[in-house]
């Protein structure tokens, strides 16, 4: 609510009873940390944490970041319930595993991030870190080609990594791939 503004409120009952007592409580403006909307989304930084808390039931914290290099990115957190990333109208939720959860973030694109609580009889505080982008050796989206009898050495580089690659058989027949942790 806005100041100024007025807004109207009715209170109707209309199941047959000719009397109906009620009574209605007004106060506020509540308390809040942060936003509830994209519009209102404070920004964060790379590895800055954050603090917040539900200041109410039902109440959603958004929070924006710009990345200004494509890539893996990760948010560490805890006490979560539902987070959320979004891009445009879509929206993903965060997986979040053993406090962590993976996000691919492009370049110059705002995102947004909300963070509430399904659990509406429970009033919680949370913290988090934004953080990367991660480095990667080969990622699953770059499938760089190998040649016959080429040795590759790569790294899984975190939870959730693969690489690829594109193997073009230069004639017919059986071949193999043996693979060593090193």
């Amino acid at each position: 609510m806005c100041i100024r503004d007025r807004y109207y409120i009715k209170f109707s009952y209309g199941f047959g009873h000719d009397l109906l007592n009620y009574s209605l409580d007004f106060g506020g403006p509540l308390e809040d940390d942060y936003g509830n909307y994209r519009e209102t989304a404070q920004e964060i930084h790379l590895n800055s944490m954050v603090y917040g808390k539900e200041n109410y039931k039902g109440d959603l914290d958004y929070f924006s970041f710009t990345p200004s290099i494509s890539g893996r990115y990760y948010i560490e957190g805890f006490n979560f319930d539902t987070i959320r990333y979004e891009y445009d109208d879509e929206a993903s939720y965060i997986q979040i595993r053993d406090s962590i959860g993976y996000l691919n973030l492009e370049k110059d694109k705002t995102y947004y991030i909300s963070i509430g609580n399904s659990l509406s009889y429970v009033l919680y505080e949370y913290s988090f870190s934004l953080k990367g982008p991660l480095e990667d050796d080969y990622n699953a989206d770059y499938k760089p080609e190998v040649m016959f009898n080429e040795t590759i050495k790569g790294t899984i580089n975190y939870n959730g990594d693969g690489d690829a690659f594109t193997f073009i058989a230069p004639e017919t027949g059986i071949y193999y791939i043996e693979s060593a942790l090193i």
